[in-house]
């Protein structure tokens, strides 16, 4: 297979930080940049493309965007009984060791 290859305009600086990461662990800097893209960018193998997306978004909103998006919209009731299934669930995992 083969492996596409693009031109990516970068800031001098970042392109030395990679070069020097890529000499300190002696790779090609080819490598080191891969595995970068690869560790930033989420994994969504298995998922439905409606989720993929959901979650590829996510990667680019602000930590205020992200607060907001994670505040709860279900009833205070909702959440008392969640809490308690999910302590339900604790507990039984532990009584079968």
């Amino acid at each position: 297979m083969l492996t596409p290859v693009i031109n990516i305009p970068i800031p001098q600086a970042v392109f030395q930080r990679f070069q020097r990461i890529a000499a300190a662990i002696f790779r090609p800097i080819e490598e080191v940049t891969a595995s970068t893209f690869t560790v930033s960018l989420p994994s969504a193998d298995g998922l439905p493309d409606e989720i993929t997306d959901e979650l590829a978004a996510m990667t680019w909103m602000s930590d205020d965007a992200l607060w907001i998006a994670t505040q709860s919209s279900i009833g205070v009731a909702q959440q008392s009984r969640l809490r308690q299934l999910s302590h339900l669930g604790g507990v039984r995992k532990a009584n079968a060791l």
